[in-house]
């Protein structure tokens, strides 16, 4: 933890543009940065000579704009990240939709997408799980934890598991507030074959007994991790 801010980012961000610049991973925890430096970082990633393929920045500030930010980037052919990493970052729905929106682009490169302890709801849980359908989605680990994602959102990302595009192997939504209607579409899910899910994490979601009950018959002949 440091406390950079948006002009140490900026900074940062002169020297990934340089042509002899190799940093492919960079973490900036915990350190001040705002919308501002999340543009800079956007814009940085456009850049043909900026080789970052994993971008950790938990615990800032950049809210639903950095996040738009981003994902515009996300979009750009020069973009190289793999890895995105916004997990406590006060990003609600805008912030998922515009993420989302990224998802179904064809030059998005992701496959990990961390917004752990943001304020996304079922609005931006949707977009998401809509954005899991699409042909052009690679992302096979999603992180949710901690948001504001009720049934609804739960339902949809249950669908989602069901498109044979959807890659997800790896899905985390425990602290959120599914219930028992939001347990039993996912276990509904689990059992269809283009279902890839190899690791389900959903403790503290208000489930009752059950939608845990299904969802252990679900995984009980599958090779699936559940965390109830």
């Amino acid at each position: 933890r440091n406390k950079i801010g948006d002009a140490g980012v900026i900074a940062i961000t002169k020297a990934l543009t340089a042509p002899n610049c190799k940093l492919t991973e960079l973490y900036l925890w915990y350190n001040n940065i705002g919308y501002v430096g999340a543009i800079a970082l956007a814009k940085t990633l456009e850049n043909p000579n900026c080789k970052l393929t994993e971008l950790v920045l938990w615990g800032n500030n950049i809210g639903d704009t950095g996040a738009m930010a981003l994902a515009y980037a996300l979009k750009n052919p020069n973009c190289k990240l793999t890895k995105l990493d916004l997990w406590r970052n006060k990003i609600g729905d805008v912030g998922a939709v515009a993420l989302s929106k990224a998802l179904k682009h064809e030059n998005c490169k992701l496959t990990s997408l961390n917004l752990r302890y943001n304020k996304i709801g079922d609005i931006g849980a949707i977009a998401i799980a809509k954005a899991l359908k699409n042909k052009n989605n690679k992302v096979t680990s999603l992180d949710l934890w901690n948001n504001k994602i009720g049934a609804e959102g739960a339902k949809a990302i249950a669908k989602a598991l069901k498109y044979k595009n959807c890659k997800l192997t790896s899905l985390y939504l425990c602290y959120n507030k599914i219930g028992n209607t939001g347990a039993i579409a996912i276990a509904e899910a689990l059992k269809h074959e283009n279902c890839k899910l190899t690791k389900l994490i959903l403790y503290d979601n208000k489930i009752g007994d059950v939608g845990a009950e299904l969802l252990k018959e679900a995984t009980r002949d599958k090779n699936i991790e559940l965390s109830l």
